[in-house]
């Protein structure tokens, strides 16, 4: 039951829809999260400066890893507690950032903040249903 919740949690928070001014458009944030690899990898690899603004690039690679860091705690069978903390950790983290980088563009951060409503119901739902199992 859990491992559904963490798996829609994850699917959601990919389908944030992110509103970003300084390009003058929309994307998900799965987009985000293959921007900003490719971009470390284009920078670190040809050393060429990054094109894309720097706040985007960490939300996305702290987006990356949270997923990957969740998909992880799926097939662990030691420390399956602190995985799940720590990429749940890294996601609200990656939301937050983009929360407050859209703060100031009013239409912008409503629509932001609509599309992550259903990620953060089933971040809540999750971090419930691992604090009943640690009880038991």
């Amino acid at each position: 039951m859990i491992k559904n919740a963490i798996l829609i949690t994850i699917i959601l928070h990919s389908l944030i829809l992110i509103a970003i001014p300084k390009a003058h458009g929309f994307g998900f944030m799965i987009f985000t999260d293959l921007i900003s690899l490719a971009s470390i990898f284009r920078y670190l690899v040809f050393s060429e400066s990054i094109d894309y603004d720097l706040t985007i690039i960490l939300m996305g690679l702290i987006s990356f890893f949270g997923k990957i860091i969740l998909i992880i705690s799926l097939f662990s069978t030691k420390m399956k507690f602190i995985f799940r903390v720590a990429g749940l950790l890294f996601l609200f983290c990656s939301w937050l950032i983009l929360f407050i980088y859209n703060w100031d563009f009013g239409i912008l951060t409503i629509i932001t903040l609509g599309f992550s409503v259903p990620f953060l119901m089933y971040f809540g739902r999750v971090i419930y249903w691992m604090i009943k199992q640690q009880k038991n």
